[in-house]
């Protein structure tokens, strides 16, 4: 019986938020071949209803997500979804999100290489053109260990400033009123992060 309680309760999940679903799938899938994420690395997230959110689980490649193995988390931290699996190491850290802006519908974390590289050290910064999806300054965070509660935190303090932060030497996060937009803000980081690079590499010649 428990068995099939589960199997109904994911049913009735799919349907009810296939859109979002699919969004979240297709998400994941751009981002891997991308290059943003490597391995297990990143977890993607979408709020569906003002307390509960869709979440990658932990131990899968962003590669192979589908619909039957994403999370649904509620605010209390539970995985409602009626699956087994585990949600991403960093669900905090989308949980406190959520709870700090009502406005933000997707949060992406990747490890691009360009952004890590460029912030292996923590006194460099970025200059990003004002527009469509840079509306707020990018932040900064110094290392924090991933995973943990006081990353969690401060990256849902930081949230309330901006809609991306550079976690140094471990990655990005960005977040937007839908996923789109939170994947768009991701490449633009990751481009101007590239030529930061880049051009350092090219002074030093």
């Amino acid at each position: 019986m428990a068995n099939g309680h589960s199997l109904l309760h994911n049913q009735i999940i799919k349907q009810l938020f296939s859109k979002e679903i699919r969004e979240t799938v297709d998400c994941c899938h751009i981002l891997y071949r991308q290059g943003y994420v490597y391995g297990g690395q990143g977890n993607v997230s979408h709020r569906i209803e003002d307390d509960k959110f869709l979440i990658t689980p932990s131990g899968y490649s962003l590669r192979d997500i589908t619909p039957d193995n994403l999370c649904l988390v509620n605010f209390d931290g539970n995985n409602i979804s009626g699956n087994a699996l585990t949600p991403s190491s960093e669900y905090l850290m989308h949980l406190g999100i959520y709870k700090q802006r009502g406005d933000v519908n997707a949060i992406i974390h990747t490890h691009p290489l360009e952004v890590v590289l460029y912030f292996n050290h923590e006194d460099k910064h970025l200059s990003l053109p004002n527009g469509e999806y840079i509306k707020k300054d990018t932040k900064k965070i110094s290392y924090i260990p991933p995973g943990s509660d006081e990353l969690a935190k401060e990256v849902a303090n930081q949230s309330t400033k901006t809609d991306s932060i550079i976690l140094c030497k471990h990655g990005l996060v960005t977040m937007g009123e839908n996923i789109r937009k939170a994947a768009d803000l991701t490449g633009i980081i990751v481009y101007y992060s590239k030529y930061e690079v880049m051009n350092e590499l090219w002074n030093k010649l």
